[in-house]
């Protein structure tokens, strides 16, 4: 483990002297110098290019942190505004120094920090959690709810015969017959043949009309 730190920093002491423009081999060993020379590199860029603010983002804590160290290591002063996210960091500093020297070295420094770091983590997780592949598995997207509908064929399921009610159609009914009204009719006496009756008298039958106009006419 503390091989690998080591390594890791003469890496990076040999990145840094790579970017402050070391061409030595005594050069690129003395960090010193390569801190001296950027520094000389941003005096240059101050007077021909004043320094602005300039917002930095980074996608993660650690090379936020790279970034904060290498600009506080030129006498350069990281800062973020309230309510910023985490991950924002603001600088004045000419647009030039941080396009041509400060950025490139970040980037460069970066890059062996996270190929260090992935390797590490990967080193630790295989001794102490699992030995073996950890990459997720790869499947296939699942079907929506409608579209399992439209490719599932429903199954019929048996049922036990039990008798089902089935209305036959509506047969035209008969035309029923009105039923008679029962009309009594009150038969009307018959006079007695032997009782004599005046024309003009009451009938007997007791319809309260003259005789000639009641039964006494029946037999014209």
């Amino acid at each position: 483990m503390f091989d690998d730190i080591r390594q890791l920093i003469d890496t990076l002491l040999k990145v840094e002297a790579l970017h402050a423009g070391a061409t030595t081999p005594g050069e690129r060993d003395a960090a010193g110098a390569a801190i001296e020379r950027i520094k000389a590199k941003l005096e240059q860029f101050i007077e021909s290019d004043p320094p602005g603010e300039m917002q930095c983002t980074f996608s993660n804590h650690w090379s936020k942190q790279l970034f904060c160290a290498l600009a506080k290591r030129y006498d350069l002063q990281p800062y973020r505004y309230h309510r910023q996210r985490y991950t924002t960091v603001m600088i004045r500093v000419p647009k030039r120094f941080l396009d041509e020297v400060l950025w490139p070295e970040f980037e460069g420094l970066n890059a062996v920090l996270k190929k260090y770091i992935d390797e590490m983590t990967t080193k630790i997780i295989s001794e102490a959690i699992f030995k073996g592949s950890t990459e997720e598995e790869v499947r296939e997207q699942p079907l929506i709810e409608s579209e399992v509908k439209q490719t599932t064929t429903p199954v019929a399921q048996s049922k036990p015969n039990v008798p089902v009610k089935t209305s036959s159609p509506a047969q035209p009914s008969a035309p029923t017959k009105p039923s008679p009204v029962a009309t009594a009719t009150v038969p009307r006496p018959v006079p007695a043949p032997n009782l004599k009756v005046g024309r003009n008298d009451p009938c007997h039958c007791g319809s309260g009309r003259k005789f000639k106009k009641c039964c006494g006419g029946r037999g014209r």
